[in-house]
């Protein structure tokens, strides 16, 4: 069984996915029996002490990358990127920020990183997991360069009105934890790319305050599918169809193309394209995307 195949297997298996959740510095304890964790690396150390956890538990899905926060301390090597994206087959989190990191000086060292990354998903076909915080722009001409159509983009929270240009390039999106406190991004994602995560063990406390716990991906999905007004069983089910085909993404539609609903070519339960995606808090659907404005909240959003 190849690794995309044993992939898909194990997200048959489990009920909740966390798609994106930092776990290198998290005991084995932390972690739940029916939470598949999808555990994105900082670096190249981070990688390994994720890798060594998945190895004692099955449950955690390892991803190399190097984020943009620490683009300019790593040293670049394209080749044993190359060898560590085909040993997991999935990248993340990779990516720009230029919000958060303040310093300008790391610009060009993030765009190197980044374009290391973008160049190996381009030829092995690993999907990656992207961090877009103040150059949503700047990534998606660099998609369309390097024609990425199956990237995941992790707890979008920039301008609504690029989102469906992402969109039409393939992406999926995660809803984060801010959903538990009551930002509406999720309504503007169309149903069938859409999934979630904590983006743990900071992501839920920096919005609720709280202690990060294992299962706090139930709460992200429980408020998930109050916004939506659906119910927690659906939306279980289509976080994984969407994940399946999320994994079976290769390539990219051009903007413009007919079918732009690709992503969901697998699941039985997606809303197709030309199918309202978006649903108010009754469950009733809507006729449109909620304006932009009602996106507006006091709640900060990282990704």
């Amino acid at each position: 069984m190849d690794g995309k195949s044993s992939l898909a297997q194990k997200i048959a298996e489990y009920d909740y996915l966390d798609l994106h959740i930092h776990l290198e510095n998290v005991p084995g304890e932390f972690l739940c029996s029916d939470v598949l964790y999808f555990a994105s690396s900082v670096n190249g150390a981070s990688y390994d002490r994720i890798k060594t956890l998945s190895d004692r538990f099955p449950q955690v899905i390892p991803q190399f990358g190097i984020h943009p926060m620490k683009a300019a301390e790593e040293s670049l090597c394209g080749d044993n990127t190359l060898r560590l994206v085909k040993e997991c087959g999935l990248i993340g989190e990779i990516g720009l920020d230029f919000h958060w990191v303040e310093d300008r000086r790391t610009d060009t060292a993030q765009r190197a990183a980044f374009r290391m990354f973008l160049q190996a998903a381009a030829s092995t076909g690993a999907p990656p997991v992207i961090h877009t915080k103040g150059a949503e722009e700047e990534i998606l001409t660099l998609l369309d360069e390097y024609s990425i159509g199956n990237a995941l983009i992790h707890w979008y929270s920039g301008p609504p009105s690029l989102l469906p240009a992402y969109a039409e390039r393939g992406c999926f999106f995660t809803v984060g934890p801010d959903v538990l406190a009551g930002t509406e991004t999720a309504l503007l994602i169309p149903r069938d790319r859409l999934l979630c995560e904590t983006d743990n063990p900071t992501g839920v406390p920096w919005i609720t305050g709280g202690k990060p716990g294992g299962d706090d991906i139930k709460r992200v999905y429980r408020g998930t599918a109050d916004l939506l007004g659906v119910s927690e069983e659906y939306l279980v089910r289509l976080c994984r169809e969407n994940a399946l085909s999320w994994l079976d993404c290769q390539g990219r539609e051009k903007p413009g193309d007919s079918d732009r609903s690709r992503a969901c070519g697998r699941s039985s339960i997606c809303v197709r394209e030309g199918s309202p995606p978006w649903r108010n808090r009754t469950g009733s659907p809507g006729e449109s995307p909620v304006p932009a404005a009602s996106l507006s909240s006091p709640v900060r959003c990282r990704s």
